[in-house]
């Protein structure tokens, strides 16, 4: 078996780590934007998000190759629906 196979669980755990943050990030941009605080402010913040989260996933697919890439986004994924339960929880 190839040993790339045995770093998954690692890049799944990165993924939820950077989809944490990304989202809630995200939890915290939209209220500033709801709430009408300095939104260019909140608008540069929102750019700054996408980019590094487009930043981390673009190093890892040319470093590591697709087999992390596909591993972290389902980290990101997971992390996504963690923070829709969270949000709908209450």
């Amino acid at each position: 078996m190839n040993p790339l196979w045995y770093a998954v669980p690692m890049w799944v755990l990165a993924g939820l780590a950077a989809g944490g943050l990304y989202f809630a990030s995200l939890q915290w941009n939209v209220r500033w934007f709801v709430a009408g605080k300095s939104l260019p402010m909140a608008f540069a913040v929102q750019m700054l998000r996408l980019g590094a989260m487009a930043a981390v996933l673009a190093v890892v697919a040319i470093q590591r190759g697709a087999v992390p890439l596909l591993a972290m986004a389902c980290g990101i994924l997971a992390a996504r629906t963690a923070s829709l339960w969270w949000v709908r929880r209450g």
